[in-house]
């Protein structure tokens, strides 16, 4: 017989807390009722009596409306919503399960698909009573978009376009959103929660966490506009959560503005935005101006040569004379036709010389014309006097170059729906060339009456002048800019707990080159002179046109986290990164031609946040798409045994579990991933037990565990309670006034407590019995044990220490199978317990509570003691240095008396009489220093023990 080593660790309190101890598990439990009937519940069943399994009924609310005190309910391993049956509204957020007092409620059955229905192990079936309430489901990667997709998790739809379209079908509120990449613009829908973090499986968790990132990554709306998710008009409010949202890298331009990127797009509608990451795109580059025209290669007409002068022979000729040049072009820029030439003779009488004629003497050639344009043109050259050359035209003036483009300012303004940068300006028109003047004739010239005469040559016609280019350089368009939200009109938008990445605003457009003006003509040659007159004058050439300017260039997109037209946009603890403005662009330019017509260069964009940043304490946000609430309990004396309830989550300020009544008693129960803004996740009212339960993965404002309320006795044994998280309070367990907590051989690990508070908090007028427990790996601000002057702490393992018996030492725990923390190789957990405190017979775990001499500390037992595997050892190295020694008497001293531990149990059987006591240090010590007979073996050399140890070994490093 396996002797137990609490027997050399009694306390003198151990007798008064035995007798206390019995007392209030008398009063705890349930009084015996008449089992009136069985209800049968399978979530795989169609049934409608519920009266056996072959008749059960698929939901478990109908079965709670049916059953009476007395009644058992009997539930196959399934997940149960709160809001699926009795009359209940799907997706109802309000729905819980009421459970009628005196029923008793038993999960973990095999049900109607399996050979024995009545099986039973909540481990292999678990029965889960679920928080996620009735909704569409999505899936990128196993949907198909069907009239029929989306109610179920076998049956998603594909696109998330079609789950809101089939939300707003079926009238359910929920769109859950498996972890995938979605394409496209979403345009959301009125009155919805898009809920996304579901991995493959259909298990939530937050949206950076592998597996589970629900990406939308958008597309091109039907404006045209590179947008993500659009909201219109949403009166009620639409929440979006736990998504990653990434705005579109933006290219190309409507309506020749160049796109923004928008991730959010908001107009007239209330927005939720909670726990998202969202991610801004890229801005589109601005779009170039046009160019101005250029005409240099075109140039303006010239002026036609003078006709020639000729001599000859002639009693009197008063007609004949060279033709002035005709001017090249006309209108506003033409140039000045050519004078022409002089003739021989003034008048002549008649074809006879007549010396009674008037005068026979040659006339002077006539001046030309001016040239067009003012001002600018050129004046006409003058006419030459008898027997002398006329005068050159003069050229027209070069028109002036326009002004180049401004570059534009930073920023924009609404054009619509839609964000508009500012554009550079566009250049100047310059002025015309002005017209060159024509050429003035030559004069003609008489040599007398019977000598040789000539008449004078036309002057050339001026050339036309160049027009002015007339088309100028535009400006450069804005760079698109990069919004993360985009918020128009009367609008309500919140943001909590999320991050925003700005993105990569665009470069502005170049502005538009200038445009060369065109070029002026080449005036007209003079006509040749002859005998006695010379050459008329050549016609003057035309000024070239004016230059247009050059467009000025675009401004660089802006980076906003935000923007508004007006309302103000409120961010709760969360963070804005990153961005980058766009460059402005260059002015046009063309360093042919004059400086004045370059365009200046746009401004660059500008980076902004946008957001009124508040900073809270709230917890971290959990999923939206659940019931406020999961279990309520109104009556009395209620057996609940093999149930998981799990996934309830709100920020109204319910408290998920509410356990009034008294008499209850909570058997292999899981309370996992409650959530919730209220005091507590689980509030007891009246006397209630848990045994063997999991209180994991909680958080509340308040207390994330359990609250027992003032004046009421609670038990807790064999539980694990780990992972929950309080802002302030209480991270695990809390006991209001005049109440009594009894906490026997449970695990409490691993819980935070976020701003101030503790572990376990036992008001000062109420009182705690703690035996036997685990208090190590909490976080806490203030003392994590706050317990009241009457409490009593035994035989307890608790990190930082607690006078009396209790241990200040690492639990050692490793993961088992399930998950669960159990005491490792060698833990100092192992035995040491106070046996006679625990009232189960199996841990958490629903092995065995006892394994080895006594029970372990802490909710799970270590099942390795016995026939197990064992390294070999050699008996009485309780060091394990491979020699005997004083030191390992010590070493055995301190595990059996003052909670040491001990890496190989079997070493510690020095005696082998399978039993770990007083007497193992006393042969060791006789042997060592007064000749005492010799350890059993494997004493001389490494081995086993030939008759079997009671004890594995499990760590021993001693032996080959």
């Amino acid at each position: 017989m396996i002797s137990s080593v609490s027997e050399n660790r009694v306390s003198p309190s151990n007798g008064i807390f035995t007798a206390l101890m019995a007392i209030i598990l008398f009063s705890l439990s349930p009084p015996a009722e008449a089992q009136n009937r069985i209800w049968y519940v399978d979530d795989a069943a169609s049934g409608f009596s519920g009266s056996s399994w072959e008749d059960a009924l698929s939901n478990l609310q109908e079965a709670m409306l049916l059953a009476l005190p007395g009644d058992e309910i009997r539930v196959a391993g399934g997940t149960y919503a709160t809001d699926s049956g009795g009359g209940l509204i799907p997706g109802d957020p309000s729905t819980r399960f009421v459970l009628p007092g005196g029923v008793t409620l038993l999960g973990g059955y095999a049900g109607v698909l399996a050979a024995d229905p009545d099986e039973r192990d909540p481990q292999i079936y678990r029965t889960i009573l679920d928080g996620r309430i009735q909704g569409i489901h999505v899936s990128a990667l196993a949907g198909i978009d069907t009239p029929f997709c989306g109610l179920s998790q076998d049956l998603p739809c594909a696109t998330l376009q079609y789950g809101i379209d089939r939300a707003l079908e079926t009238g359910l509120r929920n769109v859950r959103v498996m972890a995938g990449i979605y394409e496209g613009t979403i345009s959301l829908a009125d009155d919805l929660i898009i809920q996304g973090g579901y991995d493959e499986d259909w298990n939530w968790a937050a949206v950076e966490t592998p597996g589970h990132e629900t990406v939308l990554i958008g597309g091109i709306n039907a404006d045209g506009q590179a947008v993500t998710i659009e909201a219109r008009d949403l009166e009620l409010g639409t929440t979006l959560a736990h998504l990653q949202i990434q705005g579109p890298d933006a290219s190309g331009s409507v309506s020749g503005i160049a796109r923004s990127s928008y991730a959010i797009h908001v107009v007239d509608s209330r927005l939720h935005l909670a726990s998202v990451l969202i991610q801004a795109g890229f801005g589109a580059p601005g779009i170039p101006g046009q160019p101005g025209t250029g005409l240099g290669n075109n140039p303006a007409a010239d002026g036609q040569a003078g006709g020639n002068a000729d001599s000859y022979f002639s009693f009197c000729d008063a007609t004949a004379f060279g033709a002035g040049g005709l001017a090249g072009g006309g209108g506003p820029t033409g140039g000045g036709n050519g004078g022409g030439g002089g003739t021989m003779d003034n008048n002549c009488c008649g074809t006879v010389p007549n010396p009674f004629c008037d005068s026979y003497d040659a006339t002077a050639g006539s001046s030309g014309a001016n040239g067009a344009g003012l001002p600018g043109w050129g004046q006409g050259g003058g006419g030459g006097g008898t027997c002398s050359g006329g005068g050159d035209g003069a050229p027209g003036s070069p028109g002036s170059s326009g002004q180049g483009g401004v570059g534009a300012f930073p920023g924009g303004g609404l054009s619509g729906l839609y964000w508009v940068g500012f554009s550079g300006s566009a250049g100047q028109i310059g002025t015309a060339g002005g017209g060159g003047g024509g050429g003035g004739g030559s004069g003609g010239c008489d040599n007398g009456t019977f000598g040789t005469d000539s008449y004078g040559a036309g002057g050339g016609g001026g050339a036309s002048g160049g027009i002015p280019s007339p088309n100028a350089g535009l400006g450069g368009s804005a760079g698109g800019s990069s919004f993360g939200l985009f918020v128009l009109g009367v609008s309500e938008v919140e943001v909590l707990q999320s991050t925003i990445i700005r993105g990569q605003a665009g470069t502005g457009g170049e502005g538009g080159l200038p445009g060369a003006g065109q070029s002026g003509g080449v005036g007209g040659s003079g006509g040749n002179g002859a005998a006695g007159t010379p050459n008329a004058g050549r016609g003057g050439d035309g000024g070239d046109g004016g230059a247009s300017g050059g467009g000025g260039g675009g401004s660089g997109g802006d980076s906003h986290a935000v923007w508004s037209d007006g309302v103000t946009v409120t961010a709760y603890d969360s963070t804005v990164l990153g961005g980058a403005a766009g460059n402005g662009a260059a002015g046009g330019s063309d360093p042919a031609l004059d400086v004045v017509t370059q365009g200046s260069n746009g401004a660059p964009g500008q980076v902004f946040d946008g957001f009124d940043h508040v900073g809270t304490s709230d917890l971290p946000l959990g999923p939206f798409d659940r019931s406020n609430q999961i279990l309520e309990l109104t009556g009395d004396d209620n057996l609940i045994d093999g149930v998981v309830f799990q996934g309830s989550s709100n920020r109204s300020g319910e408290i998920p579990v509410i356990v009034g009544g008294e008499g209850h008693h909570f058997s292999r129960c899981q309370f996992v991933d409650l959530l919730s803004t209220a005091g507590s996740t689980i509030q007891v009212a009246g006397f209630s037990v848990f045994e063997n339960c999991r209180i994991q993965n909680c958080q509340a404002e308040l207390v994330a565990g359990i609250e027992i309320l003032a004046s009421v006795v609670c038990r807790l044994e064999s539980c694990i309670v780990a992972g929950n998280r309080s802002n302030t309070g209480t991270s695990a367990l809390s006991a209001d006034s005049d109440s009594v907590l009894l906490l026997v051989n449970n695990t409490v690990v691993n819980n935070a407590n976020l701003i101030s508070g503790g572990t376990v908090i036992v008001a000062d007028s109420a009182q705690a019995i703690l035996q036997n427990n685990i208090f190590f790996g909490n976080l806490s601000v203030d003392p994590s044990l706050q317990l009241s002057t009457a409490s009593v702490v035994l035989r307890n393992i608790i990190e930082g220490g607690w006078p009396g018996d209790n241990l200040d030492v690492d639990p050692e725990l490793i993961e088992s199978p399930h998950g669960v923390l159990t005491p490792g190789p060698g833990s100092p957990c192992v035995d040491q317990a106070i046996s006679a405190a625990s009232t189960t017979t199996s841990d958490c775990l629903g092995q065995p509570r006892q394994v080895c001499q006594a029970v372990d500390i802490g909710a799970v037992e270590r099942q390795s003691c016995g026939d197990g595997d064992t390294l070999d050892f050699i008996r009485g190295d309780c060091d394990g240095n491979g020699a005997l020694e004083l030191a390992d008497a010590v070493v055995l001293l301190d595990y059996l008396f003052t909670g040491g531990s001990l890496s190989c149990l079997a070493t510690a059987d020095v005696n082998d009489d399978s039993g770990l006591n007083i007497a193992d240090p006393g042969v060791l010590l006789s042997y060592l220093f007064i000749g005492g007979s010799a350890p059993p073996e494997p004493f001389v050399a490494c081995g086993q023990d030939p008759d079997g140890s009671f004890t594995a070994c499990e760590s021993y490093s001693s032996c080959p």
